[in-house]
């Protein structure tokens, strides 16, 4: 494998494997635009990982190379380890502490919910933090304003259009 996989790209991968066969699926299960989902596919395609096939009617699919399928064990190790500092990362925000999290995670966050490998809640105590680093426009402030009922935070992500 050329090059190391970002998580954003390990998500994507094992959102491959799982299932999802276009760049718009990715998008909408990693919660960002086509645009960045087409670049990291791109750079998956780079790395030999993915492919992209014609499927029925001429439409594009993305498919695991073999060296793919071999990379699977790694990036489901390197989403595991991910998916356990962002639940750290969530206790701490839920007690008032202003969490540090890698940027990467904090991207991938939406489809480790998606795999499963983190719950609702903490995707939820994270998103002020998500909003600041990744400059969506809120600033981090433990206080009453950013109190989030962990127990009512909604894990319905919508359709993905399969």
């Amino acid at each position: 494998m050329s090059g190391i996989l970002t998580y954003s790209e390990a998500a994507a991968l094992m959102l491959i494997h799982r299932g999802l066969s276009s760049v718009k699926q990715l998008a909408s299960a990693l919660r960002i635009s086509v645009e960045e989902a087409s670049r990291i596919v791109s750079s998956l395609e780079a790395k030999g990982l993915v492919e992209r096939v014609r499927g029925f009617l001429g439409r594009e699919k993305l498919r695991l190379t073999r060296k793919g399928l071999d990379a699977i064990p790694v990036a489901s190790e390197m989403l595991r380890k991910a998916s356990e500092v962002a639940t750290r990362a969530a206790e701490e925000a839920k007690s008032g502490v202003k969490p540090v999290v890698d940027e990467e995670i904090l991207v991938a966050l939406p489809a480790l919910m998606f795999l499963g490998l983190v719950p609702a809640w903490v995707l939820g105590a994270l998103l002020p933090l998500m909003a600041h680093t990744l400059d969506y426009g809120s600033e981090w402030e433990a206080g009453e304003d950013q109190d989030i009922d962990y127990d009512d935070v909604d894990s319905d992500f919508g359709d993905l259009d399969f």
